[in-house]
C-alpha cells in the first residue's frame, strides 16, 4: 500500500546434504508467487562446539548483508509463536533477567536495518497449516529434533508440559513493556551520567551511576563495557555486578572487563579498550562493513584505504607511538595536528587504529572533520590523515526508549 516491494533470501548452512535441494525448492516456490529469491551459502565449515550459535551469527550477517545491498530498511524474520516461548523457556534455565525473558522482539531497530517479526503471534502449526494450504511443499530439519541440542530439550519440555506456548509467549509481551520502562530509565540515566569521547574513550559519573537503580545501571554499564571494548554480545552478569560494586563504593580500582579496561578514580569513571586484546593487522581491502575492531568505522571516502592491497589497519601500539615520537621534536600532537585530539593518554593512543605497510606507519586516525595532509614535516610525507568514526554496534539506549 506504501509502493514498497519484498524480496527472499534464503541461506543454506551447508550442515546437511539435503539443505541445496531443500533451499533451491524453497526459492523457486517463492519466485514462482512473483517474489524475487537469492540463496547465500554460509562459508567456512561449523566448530566443534556451538553449532547453533555459529550458524545463527553466520545466517544474520548474511541475511543483512543482503538487505544492505538492495538497499533495504526492514528484515522480516519467520520467527512464530512456538519460537517465543522456546526463547523465553530457555533463557530462564539461563538465569536471565527482565530483557531476557522478554523474548523476541517484533520491531528491533538494529544499527544498520530494522528487524521485524510479523509471525509472533501466529503458533507454528497455524504457520505450517498456511503454508500447506497454498501447495507449498514443507521441509522439516532433523537437527530441530537432536536432543544434544539446548533449544530441542527445551521444545520436548515444553510439549510435556502443555504444548501450548502462548501462555509463555504472552509472559514475553507483559515482561517487555516493563522492560520498555527500565530502557527510558537507562536513556535517562545515559544522557546525565555518561560521555562517549570520539576517540572510544567512555566516562561515566560513578554518583549518578550509584544512586540509579541496580538494574538500570548494570544494563548501561554492560553496554559501556561493551562499546569500550568491542565486545559483540552481553557480558556475563555475575562479571558486570562484581564492576558496579567496584564503581558504586568509594574505592579507586582498576578491572579488565570484555577487552575493555574500567578506571573509576575519584568521582568518575573510564572505560577504554584493552592494548592486549586488539586484534592483529587486517587487510584494508575486504574490511568487513569498514569496521575494526567492532569499534571504529572507516570513512568511504578514503578510497586509497582500498587501492592497496598492501595496506593494513591494525592498532598503533606502543612501538609505532614511539616510532613516531622519535621523529618528532615536538611531540605527535604538533606533528599530526588534530589526529591525536585532547591528548588522551599514551594508552589510549596506542589501541587506535593505524594504517601499517610491513611495519612501516602509512596513516594515523582522525577522528575530527580536519583535511588529510602530509604534516609540516618532511619525514611524514608518506605518512597520511584517515577519519574514522567511533561506531560500534551495541548502543548506550536503544532507538526507540526516548
Amino acid at each position: 500500500t506504501k509502493g514498497g516491494s519484498a524480496f527472499a533470501v534464503l541461506i543454506n548452512h551447508r550442515l546437511r546434504p539435503e539443505s541445496a535441494r531443500e533451499v533451491a525448492v524453497a526459492a523457486a516456490q517463492i519466485r514462482a508467487s512473483g517474489i524475487p529469491a537469492h540463496i547465500r551459502c554460509v562459508a567456512g565449515e561449523p566448530p566443534k562446539n556451538g553449532v547453533p550459535v555459529w550458524a545463527r551469527d553466520a545466517r544474520y550477517a548474511l541475511l543483512e548483508q543482503a538487505a544492505t545491498e538492495q538497499g533495504a530498511l526492514h528484515l522480516l524474520l519467520a520467527h512464530h509463536q512456538d519460537d517465543q516461548a522456546e526463547t523465553v523457556l530457555l533463557r530462564l534455565t539461563r538465569g536471565s533477567g527482565v530483557k531476557g525473558l522478554a523474548g523476541m522482539r517484533s520491531v528491533y531497530p538494529g544499527a544498520n536495518i530494522r528487524l521485524l517479526r510479523p509471525l509472533l503471534c501466529f503458533s507454528k502449526a497455524h504457520v505450517m497449516a498456511t503454508a500447506g494450504a497454498s501447495g507449498w511443499d514443507i521441509a522439516d530439519d532433523p537437527s530441530n529434533q537432536d536432543p544434544k541440542y539446548a533449544r530441542t530439550r527445551v521444545r520436548s519440555a515444553l510439549q510435556a508440559v502443555s504444548g501450548d506456548g502462548a501462555r509463555l509467549a504472552e509472559t514475553a509481551t507483559n515482561l517487555a513493556a516493563d522492560d520498555a520502562a527500565i530502557e527510558r530509565a537507562v536513556t535517562s540515566l545515559a544522557i546525565r551520567a555518561v560521555s562517549v569521547a570520539p576517540h572510544g574513550v567512555i566516562q561515566m559519573d560513578r554518583t549518578l551511576v550509584r544512586d540509579a537503580p541496580r538494574t538500570v545501571s548494570a544494563r548501561l554499564l554492560d553496554r559501556a563495557v561493551r562499546m569500550a571494548g568491542g565486545a559483540g554480545g552481553p557480558i556475563r552478569r555475575t562479571r558486570i555486578d562484581r564492576l558496579l560494586q567496584d564503581i558504586c563504593t568509594d574505592v579507586d580500582t582498576r578491572r579488565t572487563c570484555g577487552g575493555a579496561i574500567i578506571q573509576s578514580k575519584g568521582p568518575k569513571t573510564l572505560l577504554w579498550r584493552e592494548l592486549g586484546k586488539l586484534p592483529k593487522p587486517t587487510p584494508t581491502q575486504g574490511l568487513p562493513r569498514d569496521l575494526w575492531d567492532n569499534r571504529f568505522r572507516l570513512n568511504p571516502e578514503d578510497v586509497w584505504l582500498k587501492e592497496d592491497p598492501n595496506l593494513f589497519i591494525g592498532p598503533l601500539g606502543y612501538n609505532g607511538l614511539r616510532g613516531l615520537e622519535a621523529i618528532a621534536t615536538e611531540g605527535p600532537k604538533t606533528l599530526i595536528g588534530c589526529a591525536f585530539t585532547d591528548c588522551p593518554p599514551r594508552q589510549v593512543i596506542a589501541g587506535w587504529p593505524a594504517i601499517w605497510r610491513g611495519d612501516h606507519i602509512a596513516g594515523i586516525s582522525t577522528f575530527g572533520s580536519v583535511a588529510a595532509d602530509d604534516g609540516p614535516n618532511a619525514k611524514f610525507c608518506d605518512i597520511k590523515l584517515f577519519h574514522v568514526r567511533f561506531s560500534p554496534p551495541t548502543a548506550l539506549t536503544v532507538a526507540n526508549a526516548c
